[in-house]
């Protein structure tokens, strides 16, 4: 049986990176080292035809040390490295982390931070002798108690304007509310997956992560209509403007049973328009 596209490049992509560990200048440290598969993630939806594959190698700062200056200086000074590598017929993106510089990140709740908490939930260890993925994993599942309020509260705010702001556009016109649907969709599949994990995925991968999701199932039809804006002209466009009651109503019932007491979710145009603290 031939293997679907994404777990043959996932194939390449672990003998890629297994190539580089036995390589200059990774090969003195290999012992040392993890390597992660990040992307394609490690999920069963992944149904794409994906031409890129991203891998993580994880150095101890103190052996980074030893490294040649194009490594060193970068990894010192800022933690981490970015390469990008042509592979036989596929793009290999890697990004070297020491291992302080990726904990730190992981440990925030900003948008990239939450990206990389589902990305190292998602990883494959292709080689990983010090089990950094396990702890790695660990702090991406923690966060403390008034975290996911945090989290959950722009991405809220931020579906209730794009969606009031899509309400507004005239479906004659596609083009006018293209942004406006791109963020609301964004912002209800962030949310969706946020609810359900603490974190969610890059871009790429929003859509069918938030498939998976209750929010997302409920929200399916509309999804899908949003992935294809505009391309029936005027009446899948309309069908778009015309959910987004629904879409408003599915959101604030996911919502409402864990935030419906506060004020930002009672009056979140009022909430977003409160002078800066």
């Amino acid at each position: 049986m031939t293997a679907d596209p994404a777990s043959a490049l996932r194939a390449q992509a672990r003998d890629w990176g297994r190539s580089l560990l036995a390589s200059p200048p990774w090969a003195e440290l290999e012992h040392g080292l993890s390597l992660l598969l990040i992307e394609p993630p490690a999920v069963e939806w992944v149904a794409a035809d994906p031409s890129a594959f991203a891998l993580w190698l994880i150095v101890d700062a103190a052996e980074a040390r030893s490294l040649p200056l194009e490594l060193r200086e970068p990894l010192i000074r800022d933690g981490m490295v970015i390469e990008q590598t042509p592979a036989q017929d596929a793009d290999a993106h890697l990004t070297v982390f020491t291992v302080d510089r990726l904990e730190a990140v992981i440990a925030g709740v900003g948008p990239r931070a939450l990206e990389l908490r589902w990305s190292v939930r998602h990883a494959e260890p292709v080689h990983d002798v010090l089990r950094r993925l396990e702890t790695l994993r660990a702090a991406a599942e923690r966060l403390p108690e008034e975290t996911p309020e945090r989290i959950v509260r722009p991405l809220y705010l931020h579906a209730q304007a794009s969606l009031r702001a899509l309400r507004s556009v005239d479906a004659g016109r596609p083009s006018a509310g293209a942004i406006a649907a791109g963020e609301a969709a964004g912002a209800l599949c962030r949310l969706a997956c946020a609810l359900e994990e603490g974190n969610y995925p890059p871009a790429q991968w929003l859509l069918p992560a938030a498939a998976e999701t209750e929010l997302g199932q409920r929200m399916a039809s509309w999804l899908a209509d949003v992935a294809r804006y505009g391309d029936d002209g005027a009446a899948r466009a309309q069908r778009v403007v015309d959910g987004c009651d629904g879409a408003w109503a599915a959101l604030q019932a996911a919502v409402r049973p864990l935030y419906g007491d506060t004020q930002w979710f009672l009056s979140p145009t009022v909430w977003a328009l409160r002078p800066p603290r």
